[in-house]
């Protein structure tokens, strides 16, 4: 049988609703970040994501550093290893690699968001915002990212900025 991106996005998005159910927790976006399928493609785009899904953030970014030596203008690959780098408490790496996917792919929806988060991780609260408001620009009719984003800083908010984020 043929898989097109249409049966895989059924499938993502069927696992994004099952696994918090069965007490794993997805990050938002970690295989839909808005750019192009041909990343999903990459055998080891694959199993960097399955390692995140793992939380096995450094076997995510040994698979990620192989994409980005074959493809370095692969904004997919870039924001995932900001992901990583981010889970592993690795903020200017984080950063770093966040940039310059957004660089690349400045709508890209998962780095955009992800660095929003790690703006409220380093209580940069108006720099999350910022990056929320640039998602607003790149799906005006909404997107699970800028959902997500949007929840954290009014979590963050309510708090009073001691939100307690998990690797």
């Amino acid at each position: 049988m043929l898989v097109t991106a249409t049966h895989m996005r059924i499938v993502i998005i069927f696992l994004a609703l099952i696994l918090p159910v069965l007490g794993t927790v997805m990050p938002a976006g970690a295989f839909s970040s808005g750019s192009s399928d041909s990343a999903a493609a990459d055998p080891d785009m694959r199993k960097g994501d399955a390692a995140v899904v793992e939380r096995r953030f450094e076997d995510a970014l040994a698979s990620y550093k192989r994409v980005l030596d074959r493809d370095p203008e692969n904004a997919d690959a870039w924001s995932q290893t900001g992901f990583a780098h981010r889970k592993l408490g690795q903020f200017e790496k984080s950063l770093l690699a966040y940039q310059h996917a957004l660089e690349i792919q400045p709508f890209h929806l998962g780095a955009n968001e992800y660095l929003g988060e790690l703006y409220l991780q380093t209580d940069q609260v108006e720099k999350a915002a910022e990056m929320a408001s640039i998602l607003r620009r790149a799906c005006p009719n909404g997107c699970e990212e800028l959902t997500a984003l949007d929840a954290a800083i009014e979590a963050y908010r309510k708090s009073g900025g001691a939100i307690k984020w998990t690797k």
